[in-house]
């Protein structure tokens, strides 16, 4: 998948002979898999939550759980934006990089991360973030014991 997410500029994937996607590479890795075929593939090239914090998280906010964890897609002039200073700045809100990084999608660079984010306006930085970022996730809130 490194030399497809390298080089190509669209993907076409077949399953059993039935084509199952058809879209430009950047839509492809930027959004959730919709066939189950599909999914080994973007977990190739997609960030993964590590295990450690996988087992502490919960789909929804509670007592204890209130760090908010969601994967964030940037493309093009957006990957190289300051937006951990911007969410400390405008929000207050403490970010962290859980995995993830910057990468060349076809002829442009794309970040493509998982952060955590946890304040007093993590609401309203999760609102902004959802604006800015042209794919974003909320993956559940981690549970500190």
């Amino acid at each position: 998948m490194e030399v497809v997410k390298r080089f190509a500029k669209r993907i076409l994937v077949l399953d059993k002979g039935k084509l199952i996607e058809d879209c430009s590479l950047s839509h492809f890795v930027r959004n959730e898999p919709e066939h189950p075929a599909l999914k080994p593939l973007l977990a190739e090239i997609q960030p993964q939550l590590p295990d450690n914090f996988a087992k502490q998280l919960q789909p929804n906010r509670s007592s204890g759980c209130n760090e908010a964890v969601a994967r964030v897609y940037l493309e093009g002039r957006h990957v190289t934006d300051p937006l951990f200073s911007e969410l400390a700045t405008k929000f207050g809100v403490q970010t962290r990089l859980l995995q993830g990084g910057v990468n060349e999608i076809g002829d442009q660079s794309a970040c493509d991360i998982i952060v955590s984010l946890s304040g007093e306006k993590c609401d309203e930085a999760i609102q902004w973030v959802n604006q800015k970022a042209q794919a974003f996730r909320l993956l559940g809130w981690l549970c500190h014991q």
